[in-house]
């Protein structure tokens, strides 16, 4: 039996046109303007990188309309509810009946979410380089799942760049081993919460402009870009944090 799945990430139809209006979580005399139908929403960052994404892309929604999407109870019963927990955040998305299946280009473990008929959800993880289920807990028609995932899903998973292979030796030029003692301790304090304070990606930009030559290791200048853009929203995203995660593991291998 095979299972039927569509890249269309329609979340949106369960929801009435209307708009909504919410407060700022980081300053409550500021409000915005949502519509979950529409998926749109008034914020700097809807307005700025969100808001030309496809309808049904999960990389349209900013970090109102996840909330205000996660704690309605309009989704209840549908295979989406797990995406909205805070947990499970993917660049990619198969939707199917009482399937979705999550993946990231760069990573190897594929999150599967199943709906029974009697409304529960269950959770599974499937590693496209090993072949296997996580702690051998497999899901119904995992056979077609794992077809799907072997198919489709590995043959998408090459689009992020290759790390430099010279990335130690560029940081190592760069600045001494003080200096990347102190870098590890902050960029390895930014990831430790979803929401990231100004004070924490100020002091990591700041140490970047005081090591001009270190701007220069292609890494590092991506790693730069992503907390400039945080810095403006004062919040990383999923996308913006799996890919964070990828640079920041080689920069602390590299520097601790």
């Amino acid at each position: 039996m095979g299972i039927s799945l569509s890249s269309e990430f329609n979340v949106h139809l369960f929801f009435v046109d209307r708009n909504v209006e919410i407060e700022s979580y980081s300053d409550p005399s500021i409000s915005y303007i949502l519509n979950l139908r529409r998926m749109s929403c008034t914020c700097p960052d809807f307005l700025k990188r969100r808001s030309e994404k496809p309808l049904g892309s999960f990389d349209r929604l900013c970090k109102h309309l996840r909330t205000c999407i996660g704690e309605s109870d309009s989704i209840d019963g549908t295979p989406y509810k797990p995406l909205f927990d805070g947990e499970h955040f993917n660049s990619n998305y198969l939707v199917g009946e009482n399937i979705i299946i999550g993946y990231t280009p760069e990573r190897e473990w594929v999150n599967v979410f199943t709906l029974d008929k009697a409304g529960d959800h269950s959770g599974f993880g499937y590693s496209i380089d090993e072949k296997r289920w996580s702690y051998n807990e497999i899901p119904p028609n995992s056979d077609d799942i794992e077809r799907v995932i072997n198919d489709y899903v590995k043959s998408n998973t090459n689009d992020f760049p290759e790390l430099s292979a010279d990335l130690l030796s560029n940081i190592s030029k760069a600045i001494d081993a003080k200096s990347s003692q102190k870098l590890y301790t902050l960029i390895s304090q930014v990831l430790l919460d979803d929401i990231v304070e100004d004070r924490e990606i100020q002091e990591i930009i700041d140490f970047f402009t005081s090591n001009p030559l270190l701007a220069m290791v292609p890494e590092c200048y991506r790693f730069l870009q992503y907390l400039q853009i945080a810095m403006k929203d004062g919040i990383i995203d999923g996308s913006e944090r799996l890919e964070i995660n990828k640079l920041i593991r080689a920069i602390g291998k590299a520097i601790k």
